[in-house]
């Protein structure tokens, strides 16, 4: 669910990271996603595409640390918990 606070520059930032990763640029995701994040802490999708950008370089201590970041944000994410799972 998207949070009506979040910042329009988070939710751009990390739907632009989603886009990269589709194009397979990996590392530009990961930047997207960190922006994302630092624009706007409590928006879950910046540690969502953070986590599956570090799933697709196959770094799944980062992913884990990632989703389980999100978690701390939002505890009750059904799909965060499921990736995180799937990383450990």
């Amino acid at each position: 669910m998207l949070s009506t606070t979040s910042q329009p520059d988070a939710i751009l930032l990390a739907n632009r990271a989603l886009a990269r990763l589709n194009l397979g640029k990996v590392n530009d995701a990961i930047a997207d996603s960190e922006l994302a994040i630092e624009a706007d802490g409590n928006y879950v999708k910046g540690y969502w595409r953070l986590g599956q950008a570090y799933t697709a370089l196959g770094d799944h201590k980062k992913s884990l640390k990632a989703f389980e970041d999100g978690l701390k944000v939002e505890p009750g994410n059904k799909a965060l918990v499921k990736e995180a799972d799937k990383a450990r």
